[in-house]
């Protein structure tokens, strides 16, 4: 559980405002991609960096540099919030068009140098509008390729007016049109609605082995003025899944004190259909805690929860990886020794927290004091390399306003094995290194 490695890259194009890295993808040589949105004066755009595995930019990405900003050179003002690699080496990247206060989802295919795939939708890009009503704002959250046959998921919040916010699923065929044997268009959305029209928030995504789409994030209960775990499953045409939940929708909350809060934020399913999610779960009085909850394959709620911090204060969990061991990790960002750290545990498949990972705590926390700031630091992302190293990326504050992307990579005791592996899995072995 001890660092590696760690680093900053800072993008200030428009002087020294918010760069924020949401997405981390690892390539089978240990190169490190980060994307993400950067600031440029009062605009924002998404942004990428790739890392040689020494952390110094790729000078074979981004035309020298090893940074893109503003992908594809189309869009004004965009964000973007995940990203994945193609097994060819391509880069699938998602995030929103930002116009007027309103928003689109939108997904930009880009070659392995970071330039853009022309044969990918219109010019590179896909923009998806849903359009459903208020100030038509729509955004996306995360990103999934399905392994089996290459289409392509992305899900967000989708706008109507007022606070009336819903779940939002797209699926894109490889070369970037919408797929018409997902809910006739291409596009869907759910509402959860506990008590009429209020905000439901997607945040994840995960696709099973039978192609079955699941969406985490969270559910306001007006009745209880705080928002509630949420899941959502969709078979492979976009229909709700009957045999999850109540009518595909699974909402619930503990009510552990506090605000009340409970919001997912990171979703991912083991081969036995077993899901596990991540997030934040509020404790007392201006408390919250990152948690992992265990649910069974047809929606029964919870058989095992766990919660904790990452050094004794605040917590939230922003993502979760399943290792080809059983073990889980969680990244985000805790309160350690008055200031907010990058976060990551490890936890055994039954919820307790491993006791061979972070000195035998079960987890870790890394503080990069990268300037003059109050070092804000967090991750949104994590995810193994090759040698089953951990690698999480989100951001570090140098002065605020001023953050920028950020990285650590961690040593986790792993030896590579072969045969282990399985659509969104991993094929590490855990073990101590003879």
């Amino acid at each position: 559980g001890r660092h590696l490695a760690h680093g900053a890259v800072s993008f200030d194009a428009g002087g020294n405002l918010a760069d924020v890295a949401k997405g981390v993808a690892v390539l089978e040589d240990g190169r490190i991609l980060l994307a993400g949105t950067v600031a440029n004066g009062s605009v924002t755009t998404a942004a990428l960096v790739r890392l040689l595995p020494s952390g110094n930019t790729d000078p074979t990405f981004g035309g020298g540099t090893g940074k893109v900003v503003n992908p594809c050179s189309l869009f004004v003002a965009s964000s973007a919030s995940a990203v994945d690699l193609l097994p060819d080496g391509r880069i699938l990247l998602a995030g929103s068009l930002l116009y007027g206060g309103s928003g689109d989802f939108l997904v930009w295919r880009l070659l392995p140098d970071g330039s853009c795939d022309v044969s990918f939708g219109q010019f590179g890009t896909r923009v998806i509008a849903f359009d459903l009503g208020g100030a038509n704002l729509d955004e996306v959250t995360a990103l999934r390729v399905d392994p089996v046959d290459e289409t392509i998921v992305v899900v967000g919040a989708v706008g109507y007016s007022g606070f009336d916010i819903d779940f939002g699923v797209a699926r894109l065929m490889p070369n970037g049109d919408l797929d018409t044997t997902f809910s006739g268009d291409g596009k869907a959305t759910i509402a959860i609605d506990f008590a009429g029209a209020d905000p439901d928030l997607a945040h994840a995504v995960a696709i099973d082995r039978l192609g079955r789409i699941l969406v985490g994030g969270a559910a306001w209960d007006r009745s209880g003025g705080s928002y509630e775990f949420a899941l959502v499953r969709l078979l492979a045409d976009g229909s709700a899944d009957a045999s999850f939940g109540s009518s595909g929708v699974l909402a619930w909350g503990y009510n552990a004190g506090g605000s009340n809060n409970e919001l997912i934020y990171g979703v991912a399913i083991w081969p036995d259909g077993e899901i596990v999610a991540a997030g934040s779960l509020a404790s007392g009085p201006a408390g919250q805690e990152w948690v992992v909850l265990r649910i069974g394959p047809n929606g029964i709620p919870v058989i095992g929860v766990t919660h904790g911090s990452f050094g004794g204060g605040a917590a939230a969990a922003n993502a979760v990886f399943l290792q080809g061991d059983g073990k889980i990790l969680i990244a985000g960002f805790g309160m350690v020794n008055g200031g907010f750290d990058f976060g990551i545990a490890r936890l055994l498949r039954n919820g307790t927290l491993d006791p061979v990972f972070g000195f035998g705590w079960g987890f870790t926390s890394f503080d990069f004091n990268w300037g003059a700031g109050t070092d804000v630091d967090g991750a949104n992302a994590v995810a193994l390399d090759r040698d089953g190293r951990i690698v999480a990326a989100g951001f570090a504050e140098y002065n605020e306003p001023d953050t920028d992307f950020a990285w650590a990579r961690f040593e986790s005791s792993y030896i590579f094995a072969d045969g282990f592996d399985w659509p969104g899995g991993s094929s590490r072995w855990s073990g101590v290194t003879p």
